[in-house]
């Protein structure tokens, strides 16, 4: 089987603590028909995550709404020791959210938010398939 990078594939799987991230529905501000109803509308955007790997840094590329939303979701916390369970694919680890920055870890400006993790520990089964999904580019 042919390994193929981030790039090669349609659609990344991530989930942090059992939520798929890469499904995420923006909240849309609510409004008002014409009865007086209000209403709320969520809206799935086709939005692209990028993963890199950096010795025991991840780094996840995610489009600024979607960050807002995964603050206000309660997906990503303030509290700076809360760790997270982060599967990519079948890839997965504990981590603690170390920064969130404009552009990525290499200091390249984009439009993208950079949210990087501090890997604390990788199941020993999963250590293996790391270099499966994060091949450089």
């Amino acid at each position: 089987m042919k390994k193929t990078k981030f790039s090669e594939r349609k659609t990344i799987e991530i989930s942090i603590d059992g939520t798929r991230i890469d499904q995420i529905r923006l909240s849309m501000t609510d409004w008002r028909d014409i009865k007086g109803n209000i209403g709320s509308t969520l809206l799935m955007i086709g939005h692209k995550i990028k993963a890199k790997l950096y010795l025991n840094a991840l780094c996840l590329l995610i489009s600024p709404k979607i960050v807002v939303e995964l603050y206000n979701k309660g997906i990503l916390k303030q509290d700076k020791l809360a760790k997270y369970k982060i599967e990519i694919f079948e890839w997965s680890a504990e981590c603690i959210l170390e920064k969130i920055i404009y552009g990525d870890i290499n200091n390249q400006v984009g439009d993208d938010i950079a949210v990087i993790f501090n890997i604390v520990s990788i199941p020993q089964n999963q250590e293996q398939s790391l270099n499966k999904f994060f091949l450089e580019d």
